[in-house]
C-alpha cells in the first residue's frame, strides 16, 4: 500500500483553529452588544419631583413590616422572619397580625416594608399580598443592612 503525499511533501500537523476563532468572534459580538445595551439604559436622566409641602406622618398612623433574612439553620416552627410594628410574627400569623394593626389604625397614612438585603423575595411578596388582600394599595419599600 502506498502513502499519499501532499504536493508540499510534509504531513499536516496541529489542531484546527477554525472552531476556536468562531467562538472568539461570537464572544466579541456578544460583549459589543451587551456593552451598548448597558450604555443605553444609563442614558436616561430621571428628575425626581421636589416636595413643596411635605407632610409628616405620626408613628401612630404608620404600619411598619420588617422582613428578616431567611435562616435555613433555624427550625421552621421557631423561625421569625417578620416583625409587624415591632412585634415578632411567623408566616402563618402574618395576615392576621397585619389585619389587626390595619384595623386598629383609624387613619392609616403610611405602610413601610423594610427588607434585609438577604431576605427572600418570596417573603417580601407575601407581605405585599397580605396588604393587597386588605386593600392597602399604597406602601413604601425600604432596604436595611449593609
Amino acid at each position: 500500500m502506498s502513502k499519499i503525499q501532499r504536493k508540499s511533501g510534509h504531513a499536516v500537523q496541529g489542531a484546527d483553529l477554525t472552531p476556536m476563532i468562531d467562538v472568539v468572534f461570537l464572544l466579541l459580538v456578544f460583549f459589543m452588544v451587551a456593552t451598548n445595551f448597558v450604555e443605553e439604559t444609563q442614558q436616561f436622566n430621571v428628575e425626581l419631583p421636589k416636595a413643596e409641602e411635605a407632610e409628616t406622618v405620626k408613628e401612630e398612623q404608620t404600619l411598619s413590616v420588617v422582613v428578616h433574612k431567611f435562616d435555613q439553620e433555624v427550625p421552621a416552627d421557631e423561625r421569625v422572619i417578620f416583625r409587624v410594628n415591632q412585634e415578632e410574627t411567623k408566616r402563618a400569623d402574618l395576615f392576621n397580625d397585619i389585619k389587626k394593626v390595619v384595623d386598629s389604625i383609624k387613619d392609616l397614612k403610611s405602610v413601610v416594608i423594610k427588607a434585609d438585603k438577604n431576605a427572600r423575595y418570596q417573603d417580601i411578596i407575601s407581605v405585599i399580598s397580605c396588604l393587597n388582600a386588605l386593600e392597602v394599595e399604597n406602601f413604601n419599600l425600604a432596604v436595611m443592612g449593609n
